[in-house]
């Protein structure tokens, strides 16, 4: 028996995989999530990316990063007025900062990460999520 097709996310901590980030080049924090649509068995599927609302965004960053990742609002390169987070290499921060979760709702969609020099690995979770 086929596993079911899930097109949705709920609740709990929803994994948002692995980034490979270069200096210079910011990587939407939702560039893994890809969801299907329509009938698989009629040949019709198309993939869209999830727009994703979560309560909170978990970023982990390996430790041998080339340096900083900056967590930008917006798909901005580098360290500045839209930088809401910088994690340094082998550390896990949370948005919101302090990794409280809020009642509010976070668009994931508007979140990218930079580095800022060389590249870095950098494991996403999503807290809460749905779309």
């Amino acid at each position: 028996m086929a596993a079911p097709v899930i097109n949705k996310m709920f609740g709990g901590v929803v994994p948002g995989g692995v980034l490979t980030v270069t200096s210079g080049t910011p990587v939407q924090v939702t560039a893994n999530l890809v969801l299907s649509t329509g009938n698989s068995s009629a040949g019709n599927t198309k993939t869209a990316p999830y727009a994703v609302t979560c309560r909170q965004i978990g970023i982990s960053v390996d430790a041998a990063a080339g340096g900083s990742v900056y967590v930008n609002y917006g798909n901005f390169a580098g360290k500045g007025n839209q930088t809401a987070l910088i994690i340094q290499p082998g550390t896990t921060q949370a948005l919101p900062v302090n990794s409280r979760c809020t009642e509010g709702e976070i668009d994931a969609s508007k979140w990218y990460i930079d580095v800022a020099t060389g590249s870095a690995s950098v494991a996403i979770n999503f807290v809460d999520a749905s779309n």
